[in-house]
């Protein structure tokens, strides 16, 4: 309805649908995220409680996560079309910060280990949800939560100047170059606010006790 009335178009809603119905053009619902079990909400409200009380702590935290990009833009709408004629006919999304075992390791090694000290201070800590032992001190992330981290707010930021008036992109490379631009421009500032936003986060936790996950 929203469609017909923007094009201002005389056409009746149901043939519409059924003309969509015909086509090769199948309707997906996109996957919600996994709600929260009640010993997920017991893990968020621990971490919360006994980290209440950081503050300059938080600046010696080496923050992760990883971010779907597409080319046809953000992945955050409820619903979308997918061509079924175009299926495995290329490439249209790329993940930031993904790989095997083997390769998150290297990265550890290359690059986290020789500059933790230097970008978290000497007792430095790494964060990542599920993270498996190599060698790193890690901070204990309660499971299925990305509201509290602050690297989330930051891909939205990347997100709005990635796909600005609902730019699209025509190849990978062209998507990482973007992506790999804006992540070099990112203020120094804006990432120290994300950063000091963790006592404010874990409050909210702590007041909403079993809710499902924090507005921020």
């Amino acid at each position: 309805r929203q469609i017909l009335a923007h094009l201002d178009l005389n056409v009746n809603v149901r043939t519409v649908q059924n003309v969509l119905h015909q086509s090769p053009n199948h309707r997906w619902q996109k996957l919600k995220k996994q709600a929260l079990q009640n010993h997920h909400k017991e893990a968020r409200l621990n971490f919360a409680t006994k980290h209440i009380s950081w503050s300059d702590q938080w600046n010696s935290i080496i923050f992760s996560d990883e971010k779907e990009f597409n080319l046809d833009g953000p992945d955050g709408i409820h619903y979308y079309w997918h061509d079924l004629r175009s299926e495995d006919h290329h490439e249209s999304q790329f993940w930031w910060w993904a790989g095997d075992a083997s390769d998150y390791q290297r990265t550890l090694s290359d690059f986290i280990l020789p500059v933790g000290s230097q970008l978290g201070g000497p007792q430095w800590i790494f964060q990542q949800d599920n993270f498996a032992d190599y060698g790193v001190k890690v901070l204990d992330w309660p499971s299925l939560s990305p509201d509290l981290n602050p690297i989330e707010n930051l891909w939205g930021i990347m997100v709005w100047r990635l796909y600005p008036n609902g730019h699209q992109f025509k190849s990978i490379e062209e998507l990482k170059t973007k992506i790999c631009e804006i992540w070099s421009v990112l203020e120094l500032q804006q990432l120290r606010n994300l950063v000091e936003s963790m006592p404010r986060r874990l409050l909210e936790v702590i007041k909403s006790k079993r809710a499902q996950s924090i507005k921020f």
